[in-house]
């Protein structure tokens, strides 16, 4: 009750983000993914807020071939609402691979890594054309703009 309360009310948000989604409030940041010194993609867009991570792929009819999301932070993802498959890596804290899903399929979900500080969502097959295994380590930077 009081004031905290009122200051932190999921319903005062609400709002502000119907205003952002509308407005179109997004500035994500360009980044390149290496593991060691190959660049795997330098044309990686990587989340910095609530409105961009919930927006995701949602909406789009597919993705380029070499369009890459990252979501920073998150735990699992969900294809729920999508009209593609994806390929989905999850990091932990050290950028090592911890989980991979190749082809997740429109209305599925991920399980919950708990360790897990980004997933990266890829056109589906880049798993396997870029050999990724789990335990791999990774590396994601700002690109150069």
């Amino acid at each position: 009750p009081g004031e905290p309360y009122e200051k932190f009310n999921h319903l005062n948000y609400f709002p502000a983000v119907l205003e952002a989604l509308r407005e179109g409030s997004f500035k994500m940041e360009k980044m390149m993914i290496l593991r060691g010194h190959e660049i795997l993609t330098a044309t990686a867009w990587q989340t910095t807020t609530l409105f961009e991570r919930v927006k995701g792929l949602l909406g789009k009819d597919g993705m380029g071939i070499d369009e890459t999301l990252i979501l920073k932070p998150c735990h699992s993802i969900h294809t729920f609402f999508m009209k593609f498959a994806i390929d989905a890596v999850f990091l932990n804290s050290d950028c090592q691979i911890i989980a991979l899903y190749s082809d997740l399929k429109p209305y599925r979900a991920t399980w919950i890594y708990p360790h897990a500080t980004r997933t990266i969502e890829l056109p589906a097959g880049t798993i396997t054309k870029w050999s990724l295994k789990k335990g791999q380590h990774l590396n994601i930077r700002k690109a150069h703009v």
